[in-house]
């Protein structure tokens, strides 16, 4: 996508599963359920979304995803599929490469930003 004299790149770094009820906080179960369907651990799926912005020689990488150096007990307390396409591979299909990032922007530190 274009946007002015920036392109625009929508990159993931797999899913995960968070608590739904500590993500929709006083909204009761009955009715985020609809929407968000909790798994046997009352789960739900969330994306790690990260954005890439182009301009000349310059390639921004806002957030870093969760990243591959979590053990396995992490990897099971938040449902990480080890089959999903991860971010690295998600930057050489927008057509770049790792080392063509010039900047990182973490939006906050949460670990599924900042992997």
């Amino acid at each position: 996508m274009r946007l002015g004299c920036f392109d625009l790149h929508l990159v993931n770094d797999g899913g995960f599963r968070l608590d739904g009820g500590a993500m929709f906080g006083v909204v009761p179960k009955v009715l985020w359920a609809r929407h968000k369907i909790p798994d046997e651990r009352n789960r739900i799926s969330m994306a790690t979304h990260c954005l890439l912005v182009a301009r000349g020689s310059e390639l921004l990488l806002i957030d870093t995803g969760i990243g591959t150096k979590n053990d396995a007990k992490f990897r099971a307390l938040f449902g990480l599929d080890p089959e999903a396409t991860r971010l690295p591979d998600q930057v050489r299909a927008a057509g770049y490469e790792l080392g063509d990032v010039t900047h990182v922007l973490l939006s906050h530190l949460h670990f599924d930003h900042c992997g």
